[in-house]
């Protein structure tokens, strides 16, 4: 409790403002009062949407329930409307299919009621067509204590839980993939609709996630990048974006689904090093193949001689070592990765 603090009047005794004292310490009371109500309050009222939104959560589970007068009620008590009317607009058979895993991916989470709710609310989201910026959203009505970088550990961990299924569907797809096949890579991905680019292989992109199985955001998004670098080619054979072009594009596509500090801070050396060796393999590999597997290379004396590559194989020694000594900050899975995006472009 706060001491009631001495009033010192002008021209007043101390007997007389020692005599307020006592009123003084009533309006500090209620003061307090005041402010211990206001939190309990809001303690309630957090406890109650806490409430609401697990029932809403757990409604979505239900077919119909989205168009409801409850769910509408839910909505509103949430600030989220239209939340279940986009998610009944879309009640076929792959999304419920979708719905079904996402129940079981959260059942598997820690018994938190709030980031339980704020994950199948998102996810589900997410299973009708629902855009990044509305799943964030989502996610933060029903969680608002809670830092997006759940929900983006929950969507890498989803989609590797269901690998087997993406890696099915990727089985279907033809060995040239249709501009159909190219999308629904692009949807799997979760990347913005309004920014789908044709001519690029998202679908050599998503394969490229699984088999890698990276966590760190930096890591996925400059991988997404090489991919970029390697994919958008001139007539020639040769890149057309340079090392900045390509991660700003590869940022930009993940700008909804990572956090904002999850994104590359501009350039840096090491993603420069990595971009600016896919650039050289790529055009080193274009000219050996549009050569008939041959290159013209020096040896040691700096002579020039003919060199024929009797397989992709022995292409691929050659670029290893030459990014090696070029760029010697670069790992072997780096490098690796550099090579795949390059032979799944430039091979015969």
């Amino acid at each position: 409790m706060t001491h009631p603090q001495i009033i010192q009047v002008p021209g007043v005794g101390a007997e007389v403002a020692q005599g307020l004292a006592p009123l003084i310490q009533v309006l500090q009371n209620r003061q307090e009062l005041a402010q211990r109500q206001a939190e309990a309050k809001q303690r309630a009222d957090q406890a109650q949407k806490d409430m609401i939104a697990n029932m809403f959560a757990i409604g979505l589970r239900t077919p119909g329930f989205e168009s409801s007068d409850e769910a509408k009620t839910m909505e509103q008590q949430l600030g989220i409307p239209g939340l279940g009317q986009a998610i009944a607009q879309a009640r076929n058979q792959s999304q419920r299919e979708a719905m079904a895993r996402v129940d079981a991916y959260v059942e598997s989470l820690p018994d938190n009621p709030r980031l339980r709710a704020g994950i199948r609310a998102s996810m589900a989201g997410a299973a009708v067509g629902a855009t990044a910026e509305i799943q964030n959203a989502t996610f933060k009505a029903f969680a608002p204590d809670l830092p997006l970088d759940e929900l983006e550990r929950a969507r890498l961990a989803e989609m590797r839980a269901n690998t087997r299924r993406i890696e099915a569907e990727l089985a279907r797809i033809p060995k040239e993939p249709t501009q159909a096949d190219q999308q629904h890579a692009y949807k799997i991905l979760g990347f913005p609709a309004d920014q789908y680019v044709e001519g690029l292989d998202y679908v050599g992109i998503l394969q490229d996630q699984l088999k890698k199985k990276d966590d760190d955001p930096r890591r996925i998004i400059l991988n997404t990048a090489i991919q970029v670098m390697a994919q958008d080619r001139d007539l020639l054979g040769n890149p057309r974006k340079t090392p900045t072009q390509a991660l700003a594009i590869a940022s930009e596509w993940y700008r909804n689904i990572y956090p904002e500090s999850s994104l590359p801070a501009g350039l840096t050396g090491q993603a420069e090093a990595e971009l600016s060796a896919t650039r050289e393999a790529l055009r080193t590999a274009q000219g050996i193949v549009s050569g008939g597997m041959k290159a013209t290379l020096p040896d040691s004396t700096g002579t020039l001689h003919v060199k024929k590559y009797k397989d992709w194989a022995a292409v691929r020694a050659d670029l290893r070592a030459a990014i090696k000594q070029g760029y010697p900050q670069l790992d072997d899975g780096t490098i690796n990765t550099i090579l795949d995006a390059t032979q799944r472009q430039v091979s015969p």
